[in-house]
């Protein structure tokens, strides 16, 4: 048998990137110890209050691939310490600051979700926003659960 130098070099090159790349997967894993607080933006609200939003996106309606135009919306999460009658008035705020942005882009729907801290985790409320066709908006609220990390 006979043994080629290169051949021996790059079988010894793959062992190296492969026990790298293990190594680097085993670092990841165990340097992701405790929750992580998620990045956020501070909003100011038109009553001089600042909230932390920590999730603002577009979303497309889309349910097995059937395009539908109609469920197109924005979603927003942020973080409150606020309860109750105190927190749906928060919410409405929220709305009237985003609302505009819907508008300007023809959709029918706006997500508002109201998160107690941070950590995204636990109970929260939701908030559900639709237009209907003469452009009045009406809302519906929901207590939710994060299920995801309990």
């Amino acid at each position: 048998m006979r043994l080629d130098g290169k051949s021996i070099l790059l079988g010894a090159a793959a062992a190296v990137v492969a026990l790298l790349a293990v190594g680097a997967l085993l670092l990841g894993v165990a340097s992701g110890g405790g929750p992580k607080e998620q990045r956020h933006r501070t909003l100011k609200l038109a009553s001089g209050r600042s909230l932390e939003v920590t999730m603002l996106y577009l979303g497309f309606g889309d349910d097995h691939s059937q395009r539908g135009a109609v469920d197109d919306g924005i979603g927003v999460e942020y973080v409150t310490a606020s309860e109750g009658g105190a927190r749906d008035n928060e919410t409405a705020e929220v709305f009237d600051a985003i609302r505009p942005l819907a508008e300007s882009l023809g959709l029918g729907s706006v997500s508002i979700s109201a998160f107690p801290s941070l950590l995204r985790k636990g109970h929260y409320q939701r908030y559900a926003y639709s237009r209907d066709a003469a452009g009045a908006w009406t809302s519906k609220r929901s207590d939710e659960k994060v299920f995801a990390n309990e």
